[in-house]
């Protein structure tokens, strides 16, 4: 029982499974990986308690069978192999496994495959895109995300599919960041949740340029396929916040719009002074500033910024200002627009050119 492959190729799929093996923990029903090989095709699996990958690669190979190997020792032998064809072999008693490769051979343990966790096969079904319209965002999104462990839905950014639009949402109960595009193929509704160790793991391990991905959703699962991965995670416990509530709801009544590089310089300087306090906005048609105070270190800071247009009643309202400024910098714009609706106190904001990805942030009225 043996497969052959270049080593190069071997590490560049046990390098994707690097995150899903040192998110385990001490668990030690995670610490091993699962290699199946069926018909000259390696699986290569790794699984821990919220995400499974499944990473696929062709080989050469004299069989089908199956072993176990401990993770972590057997990703870093293989990355430290020059680039070069290895063997791979399985003694009889599937007890251990030997690695030939150009100027040795290195043995270690193997395992009973009955010892690994459930691995469940992806549905038929689901949606098809392509990655690059939609892996960046979940990203982007999942930075606006919050662990939190009475509320763990927030951990997680949500793809919100309706007849209308195809929406990619996240929120940590403060800020929620919304992209959006139409639903022009009429995909039809469907609500998928996708945590961040997921976008993570599409984000940085798969070839967002060429490949379609495929997602799925079922009650207790969303799946993802690509031509050479699977990936499947559990849902989170609970419901996810109504955040179409606080969209549909929001109501214009003050507009601002500022340049990028000044408003972020203005921010940054308020940061200096108290990271943690509030700072606060004070946008009228006299004059727009921004200003903090540290009462315990005596130091305070007002800014002065000239709006390159305005519409509509006076802001004044406190924000934090590490938020905003995060916030602002995410935008590739260089006119950012600011919108208050005195009702709800939430500013949204976004670049100007660019209504279908913006901010909703909650402030206090003062």
């Amino acid at each position: 029982m043996l497969f052959k492959c270049l080593s190069k190729s071997l590490n560049e799929k046990l390098s994707k499974l690097e995150l899903v093996v040192k998110n385990a923990g001490s668990n030690s029903l995670y610490k091993n990986i699962k290699i199946d090989i069926i018909n000259s095709l390696a699986y290569i699996t790794s699984v821990n308690a919220k995400v499974c990958v499944i990473e696929k690669l062709e080989v050469e190979s004299d069989s089908n069978f199956s072993f176990l190997v401990e993770a972590s020792s057997f990703i870093r032998f293989v990355k430290k192999q020059k680039n070069g064809e290895i063997k791979i072999v399985l003694s009889d008693k599937k007890d251990s496994i030997t690695i030939y490769y150009a100027s040795g051979e290195y043995s270690c343990p193997a395992f009973d495959v009955n010892t690994f966790p459930m691995v469940y096969n992806i549905p038929d079904g689901g949606i098809n895109v392509k990655m690059n319209d939609y892996v960046s965002v979940l990203n982007k999104a999942s930075n606006y995300t919050e662990i939190n462990e009475l509320y763990p839905c927030i951990e997680n950014v949500v793809i919100d599919i309706d007849d209308i639009n195809i929406n990619i949402v996240s929120t940590d109960r403060n800020t929620i960041y919304r992209y959006f595009i139409p639903n022009q193929d009429k995909v039809e509704k469907v609500f998928i949740p996708v945590s961040n160790a997921s976008s993570l793991l599409l984000d940085k391990h798969i070839n967002k340029s060429l490949d379609t991905l495929s997602i799925k959703v079922d009650d207790t699962r969303t799946y993802f396929s690509t031509p050479d991965m699977d990936m499947y995670e559990i849902h989170f416990d609970g419901n996810y916040p109504n955040w179409r509530f606080v969209d549909e709801h929001f109501v214009k009544t003050s507009t601002y719009v500022f340049d990028k590089d000044l408003l972020v310089q203005a921010l940054q300087n308020n940061i200096k002074v108290n990271e943690f306090d509030h700072c606060r906005l004070i946008f009228t048609e006299k004059g727009c500033g921004i200003m903090s105070e540290n009462p315990m270190s005596g130091r305070s800071c007002k800014e002065r910024l000239t709006a390159l247009s305005h519409n509509g009643n006076d802001i004044i309202c406190d924000v934090l200002c590490g938020r905003y400024l995060g916030i602002v910098k995410n935008i590739s714009y260089n006119r950012i627009v600011i919108e208050h609706d005195h009702k709800s106190h939430f500013n949204k904001i976004y670049g100007e050119n660019n209504k279908n990805e913006y901010f909703l942030s909650s402030s206090i009225i003062v």
